[in-house]
């Protein structure tokens, strides 16, 4: 059965054949006739063939001469008149733009100016082909004398010059206007670099999280035999409850295919052996990581891995480890309170209100006072603001501030608007029971605690009657010491969920927000 491809020549030969082989490839390879070949077959030619496969290889039958693109010879052939650029561009000079004004300088304004621009227009447009050199000059001479007149004149002295004339919709001079305009104009640019300086200021870079190597699970991997070595990753990964759910996966896999289920107990008995030493290892792992950044992570992952290291230190080198977290940790904290005192006296020297409320709301020590004067400051600044003409919706942050704050119970408003909106009023009630004081001024009265009533403990199970008390204890009973491993063994301890326990919880819901502070401070 013949096939067709594509073939190069590669060499003639004396015979009269040639050598061929395929476009592109070294392999499949031959020879053919000469006569097969079209005249214009060269050496590199790439021609069509039909080849028959056979014992020795492809012979080729047939060779079709490539085909030659046919050139139309009816078209008409369109002759231009000439290639000249699709789009003319005329730059037009200083002194041309001038023109537009008036012998003593001034610029028309309405309907002059336009008119004006449509003469220029029509004139340039009747002009295209002169040449502008001399009218430039006079226009440059024009200007000259011009400027020099209005040198001479004393735009306060009120005799000449469009200074001194009085404009028919009664506005000042275009002088003045002018200049009032550049005075703001330099006033907003400075208060726009004030605000970018205090954003500057205020951008504090957020302290980077805790970044474990595996240096230590690694090696207490490999320090393992083989066959145990998945079932340790499966227990760092998700603990024993990790293990159990993927027997359970698996064993329900194994039912769907009516294959035999896996005993569970060997498995999960040897998954709690290899918790503390896995456990150990991950602890090393992170403290090392908490000890070499003690000056720049978080504290809330410091706190965590000194909090696991009583269940996690049993070694002499972990024990240290866990000291010198301690000491670090003080360190750290004595540093960061004073930078956290020093930001907040610069903030409320400020008088950036909600920023100081906030930044008060987050010591670096939980459960540390204000120093008394201090206190005062931020309670009067955040007083002044909540005054009856202050924006309402400014209220409202300054209020929810103020009620995450130290002083939520020493700051006394000056006065309540004359009417509130229904978002200011929503906010009070839903801040009443933290500032009292506030909501009193709104008639708002907050209310009581709501008393959360423990729920009562399961009843204890019926007795077992004399013929269960003789049965064997079934599944369910069986499987009762097993139940508090699930709760014991968490891939992670509950100790490090609990970061920071010391810190107020709701101080943590304006972390966030700490970007939108100079805007509201602004406002």
């Amino acid at each position: 059965m013949s096939r067709r491809l594509e073939i190069e020549l590669t060499s003639q030969r004396p015979d009269g054949t040639w050598t061929w082989r395929a476009a592109g490839a070294r392999q499949p390879k031959g020879d053919v006739r000469g006569d097969l070949l079209p005249d214009a077959a060269a050496v590199g030619s790439v021609l069509k063939a039909e080849a028959e496969g056979g014992l020795d290889g492809l012979e080729i039958i047939a060779v079709f001469a490539p085909r030659v693109r046919a050139t139309p010879t009816d078209r008409l052939e369109l002759i231009g008149g000439g290639g000249g650029p699709p789009v003319t561009t005329t730059l037009v000079s200083k002194s041309r733009r001038d023109d537009r004004r008036s012998p003593g300088g001034a610029r028309p304004r309405g309907g002059d100016r336009r008119d004006g621009r449509d003469d220029d227009r029509r004139r340039g447009r009747k002009r295209s082909g002169r040449d502008d050199d001399t009218e430039d000059s006079g226009h440059q001479r024009r200007d000259k004398r011009a400027r020099r007149d209005s040198a001479k004149r004393d735009p306060r002295s009120g005799e000449g010059g469009r200074d001194s004339r009085t404009r028919k919709d009664g506005r000042a001079p275009r002088s003045d206007r002018r200049d009032r305009r550049a005075g703001d104009g330099r006033a907003l640019r400075g208060s726009q670099a004030e605000d970018r300086k205090r954003s500057e200021r205020s951008a504090r870079p957020r302290t980077p999280g805790l970044k474990a190597k595996r240096v230590h699970r690694q090696a207490a991997l490999k320090a393992l035999p083989e066959d145990q070595q998945p079932l340790a990753r499966e227990v760092l990964r998700a603990g024993v409850p990790g293990v159990r759910k993927s027997i359970e996966r698996m064993n329900a896999k194994a039912a769907a295919e009516s294959l035999p289920q896996i005993n569970s107990e060997p498995i999960l008995a040897l998954a709690e052996q290899l918790v503390p030493m896995l456990k150990a290892a991950e602890w090393h792992d992170r403290a090392d990581a908490a000890l070499a950044g003690i000056s720049k992570i978080d504290l809330r992952d410091i706190r965590s891995v000194i909090a696991a290291a009583d269940r996690a230190a049993r070694t002499e080198e972990t024990r240290a480890l866990a000291e010198s977290l301690r000491a670090g940790l003080a360190q750290r904290l004595e540093v960061d309170q004073r930078q956290w005192l020093d930001e907040l006296a610069g903030t409320i020297g400020e008088g950036r209100t909600i920023r100081a409320l906030r930044l008060s709301s987050r010591p670096p020590k939980a459960g540390t006072p204000l120093p008394p004067d201090m206190a005062e400051r931020l309670a009067g600044l955040a007083a002044a603001d909540l005054n009856p003409t202050a924006n309402q919706q400014r209220w409202s942050t300054v209020v929810d501030s103020v009620a995450l704050s130290p002083v939520r119970t020493h700051v006394i408003p000056v006065g309540a608007p004359d009417r509130p909106s229904d978002d200011l009023l929503a906010t009070i009630r839903r801040l009443a029971d933290r500032v009292p004081q506030i909501a009193a001024l709104f008639g708002i009265e907050p209310q009581a605690p709501s008393l959360r009533t423990r729920r009562p403990p399961p009843p204890p199970p019926a007795p077992a009657t004399g013929e269960q008390a003789g049965e064997p204890a079934g599944p369910a009973e069986a499987a009762g010491p097993e139940q508090p491993t699930d709760t014991a063994e968490q891939p992670t301890d509950s100790s490090e969920q609990q970061t920071d326990t010391e810190a107020a919880t709701d101080t943590e819901a304006a972390t966030d927000t700490e970007a939108a502070t100079d805007t509201a401070d602004a406002s």
